[in-house]
């Protein structure tokens, strides 16, 4: 499939203890990205796994599944020395994924139009916004 900036995309569902870690990663880079997005609920410590076995950049989305989140965030975080796993806020998948596209404009140019075309869209939907909100209230 495709993702938000068209760039070409493989999704895998695991679970943490369906595969021997070697094995996940295996998989995974059978696809040959060029970073990789873990949703991180239950099973938060999969983002670990994978950094431990690959030299890619490793993203970890922390959702809500229990306590609110705040054990997939702080597991995800807290990452020992030597295996980085770059975490973004609770179930925001969307900056995960600008993360890793920004990350890989670092070597594919033809990202970096498309990341300042959505940086333009983001700001002119707030623009707009604003003016709507002004807008209201001047009709108060």
């Amino acid at each position: 499939g495709e993702g938000l900036l068209g760039e070409p995309q493989a999704v895998t569902l695991s679970l943490a203890h369906d595969y021997h870690a070697a094995s996940l990663v295996r998989r995974m880079l059978g696809c040959r990205p060029g970073a990789a997005l873990q949703l991180l609920g239950m099973a938060a410590h999969l983002g670990g796994v994978v950094a431990a076995n690959t030299t890619l950049p490793v993203i970890g989305i922390p959702i809500e599944s229990t306590f609110n989140g705040m054990d997939a965030l702080l597991a995800t975080v807290q990452m020992p020395p030597g295996i980085p796993v770059a975490t973004v806020g609770l179930n925001n998948g969307a900056n995960a994924g600008i993360l890793a596209a920004e990350m890989l404009a670092l070597k594919y140019d033809y990202l970096k139009p498309m990341l300042k075309d959505a940086r333009r869209k983001m700001a002119d939907g707030v623009a707009a916004k604003d003016k709507a909100i002004k807008e209201r209230a001047a009709a108060l």
